[in-house]
């Protein structure tokens, strides 16, 4: 991927057009000024732990991405960023084909134990998750968080934990904590303009932010806001050689057993499945393809019955070339996607020990699969006339050319009514069978942070409260079971005019479908049949905690620290279908509405003591150090329960 970017800041001026002013000061966003409570404090939180710390060490191992990392390799998102680390497992993104509640999604997968085991948390608190709770939602029931709700503007690095943090965070930490880190102070103006290609010229890749931020009161109060559009394009299989190509592997027919020397499998290309077709593949009442001499029989585009290309038989209805389903041009690499994000962040520093801060997170993500897998229609999913099975056709079909009906009668058994055809329908439900997903993230938090100093001893406490919604929809065009069975069935009446045998379905509005060949369904049958799939979810986030923490007691080695949280959540969540879901009307299993909540309260204590340090010049040990966490867990659902 060539990646090509602008970037402007003070006063910027491009072919005579002023594009961004800046404030009176301006600079980069690197060079912030540090603030006299900043310089004092020479502490740290290190990811999945909340003790403040006077050196930058963990006993967990910790990865991390700066902000120049992710702007220097043209990562747009987070996640994409995340996903190159080699500790990350497959996730659900938009890159790749994906179920209907996957569409446009970005939840990351650390070591491959399921994504609902990684935590994401922005500056070490939790975040509103973006993955809805239903039977048939992607990536495990965990509510994880969206990485495309994420805002790249303020990011100052990404800290990541692996297989650590559980007894801090709960369960759903196992796999490890991914803790976006934001800057705390933003000066100067911003506008930043990235535009990437491949180097085929497709799979585009469109960024543009702009962020600005100033401090006033001595550099006390820092107002920062940031606005950023992204859009990634469509990408097929078939857009790439190698893909197109359909090459697998398949039983070696030369192969005579394992002491041939000849491998069992052995590479072909041009993958096909022979045994159906956009316009359809003629069996007999039974199911069973009709063939003559090896080759089969199917519809072209224009509904005549012709004999089809059934290339070479390697497997099972698998084939290499010939007329058959192609899968490359129905399979996405790449789902579009559009991003809006909007974020405010106000820093305020009360006195030298009191912190003030707030922050305001909007985002908006709309994205449609290019392409999906056709509506299926063959025996190899049912028995002829069943749901999934080959549909079930009279011989007397209005629709049937009076060639196709005889050609059709003269490879049947005599006096056989009824004929059935394999089907791979992607002209019936419009967009290729495509999902559309949209969702609208927004997230408020204020928090108070202070520091004091008592018995000889250094304190730090933390009030923090947050408020976070994620809504949204998947919809997709399927076509109404039932009505599709009645539109099927056509007979012609007095007036030889083409009609819905069923006369009550007439009388509702039933429309003849005309399935042979391809797109040649009118638009009345399409607009009888077809029926909208909609699922909403929304998911809702209430969090109130605090710490204390600080010195315990010195150790030869240093101060022993400690740190203890008490946290209170409020999670609900429903995921409601509209009645053609919920119903089952179309192809689909029907869906429960699902609409429930929890709470959850949780107080956390960690230890942290020092047992050799650096200043003992022992050989072999630099740094000994003692450290603990422990977990107490009161669910309204799941009870009681200790972590440590």
């Amino acid at each position: 991927m060539q990646s090509i970017r602008t970037l402007l800041t003070g006063t910027t001026a491009l072919a005579g057009i002023c594009l961004f002013t800046a404030v009176a000061t301006p600079a980069m966003a690197q060079q912030q000024p540090v603030s006299a409570n900043t310089e004092q404090v020479q502490e740290v939180v290190v990811t999945g732990s909340r003790i403040k710390r006077r050196e930058l060490s963990s006993t967990q191992p910790i990865q991390t991405i700066t902000a120049a990392d992710v702007d220097n390799k043209g990562f747009t998102n987070v996640a994409d960023a995340l996903n190159a680390i080699p500790t990350a497992g497959v996730g659900v993104t938009p890159t790749g084909d994906a179920n209907a509640f996957s569409t446009g999604r970005n939840f990351v997968n650390l070591f491959n134990l399921g994504s609902q085991r990684t935590l994401t948390v922005i500056n070490g608190r939790r975040v509103v998750g973006g993955n809805p709770s239903g039977l048939f939602t992607s990536g495990g029931a965990g509510m994880q968080v969206d990485f495309n709700t994420i805002p790249t503007a303020f990011i100052d690095k990404i800290e990541t934990i692996q297989a650590g943090g559980a007894a801090v965070y709960g369960s759903d930490a196992i796999a490890g904590v991914v803790n976006v880190v934001l800057k705390k102070r933003y000066n100067g103006a911003e506008l930043d303009a990235q535009y990437g290609v491949s180097s085929k010229g497709d799979a585009e890749n469109y960024r543009l932010r702009a962020s600005i931020g100033e401090s006033f009161f001595d550099d006390r109060l820092n107002l920062a806001a940031s606005y950023e559009f992204n859009e990634t394009k469509a990408l097929l299989a078939s857009d790439r050689d190698y893909l197109a190509q359909a090459c697998f592997f398949s039983n070696n027919p030369n192969d005579t057993g394992p002491k041939d020397g000849a491998p069992a499998q052995i590479g072909y290309c041009d993958r096909r499945n022979n045994t159906i077709t956009a316009g359809g593949a003629l069996t007999d009442a039974t199911g069973k393809l009709v063939e003559a001499n090896g080759q089969f029989f199917g519809f072209n585009t224009k509904g005549a019955l012709v004999g089809l290309n059934s290339g070479i038989k390697r497997a099972n209805y698998l084939y290499s070339g010939g007329d058959g389903l192609y899968l490359p041009a129905l399979t996405a690499l790449q789902t579009p996607v559009k991003r809006h994000l909007f974020t405010a962040m106000v820093n305020y520093d009360l006195s030298d020990d009191i912190h003030l801060s707030s922050s305001v997170f909007y985002n908006t993500t709309d994205a449609t699969e290019p392409v999906n897998q056709p509506v299926y229609n063959t025996t190899q999913f049912g028995g002829i006339g069943t749901t999934s099975g080959a549909l079930r056709l009279s011989l007397d079909n209005p629709f049937l050319t009076p060639e196709a009906r005889a050609a059709i009668a003269a490879r049947l058994p005599a006096g056989a009514t009824h004929f059935g055809v394999n089907r791979a329908s992607s002209d019936l439900v419009g967009g290729n069978n495509a999902t559309d997903s949209t969702s609208e993230t927004l997230r408020v938090n204020a928090a108070v942070d202070g520091r004091f100093s008592a018995f000889e001893r250094d304190f730090n406490w933390n009030l923090f409260g947050s408020y976070g919604q994620s809504e949204g929809t998947f919809s997709q065009v399927q076509y109404h079971r039932d009505r599709f069975n009645f539109a099927l069935d056509a007979t012609k009446d007095a007036s030889g005019k083409i009609v819905c045998a069923d006369v009550t379905a007439r009388a509702n509005g039933c429309q003849p479908l005309n399935l042979f060949g391809n797109g040649l369904a009118s638009k009345e049958a399409l607009a009888y049949i077809r029926g909208d799939y909609v699922n909403d979810f929304e998911i809702r986030q209430t969090l109130f905690s605090g710490t204390f923490g600080g010195d315990l007691i010195e150790l030869p080695a240093g101060w022993a620290n400690f740190s203890s949280t008490y946290e209170y959540r409020k999670e609900e969540a429903s995921f409601t279908p509209n009645e053609f879901a919920g119903k089952g009307l179309g192809r689909s299993a029907a869906i429960a509405t699902l609409d429930g909540g929890y709470t959850t309260k949780e107080l956390s204590v960690e230890l942290l003591a020092p047992l050799v340090s650096p200043d003992f010049n022992w050989p072999l040990v630099h740094r000994l150090e003692a450290e603990g966490a422990y977990r107490k867990i009161d669910n309204s659902l799941a009870g009681k329960d200790e972590a440590w």
